[in-house]
């Protein structure tokens, strides 16, 4: 086993453990109306720094993070998003943007809550 692939094997433990871990199970739409469920981690943020002043700022910034190889179709923007916070709340969110990183095999995708 290369390194790249025991990188896709652990990334099964590290970014999609819902029972140990900090997996969440997430609702993706496409632009087509089509609905997939993928496991992965959310981030939320509620604090950002203002870059003509410097000091902290509060903002709220949303992000999912998943495996490449769990999605099925390419991503897009304008993706619908539905996922539990940590209090077990749901956000829904709408992808902004996207960062795919075929080195390590995971996306990370930008929400903007709605």
């Amino acid at each position: 086993m290369n390194i790249r692939e025991l990188a896709e094997k652990d990334l099964k433990k590290t970014l999609e453990d819902i029972d140990t871990g900090f997996g969440r199970i997430i609702k993706l739409t496409n632009n087509a109306g089509e609905t997939q469920i993928v496991i992965g981690q959310y981030h939320r943020i509620n604090a950002d720094i203002d870059p003509e002043t410097g000091m902290k700022i509060k903002s709220e910034r949303s992000s999912i993070t998943i495996r490449n190889s769990s999605v099925i179709g390419k991503i897009e923007k304008k993706w619908k998003v539905e996922v539990k916070d940590v209090n077990g709340e749901i956000v829904r969110g709408i992808v902004k943007d996207f960062m795919r990183d075929d080195a390590l095999g995971i996306t990370s995708l930008f929400i903007g809550v709605i």
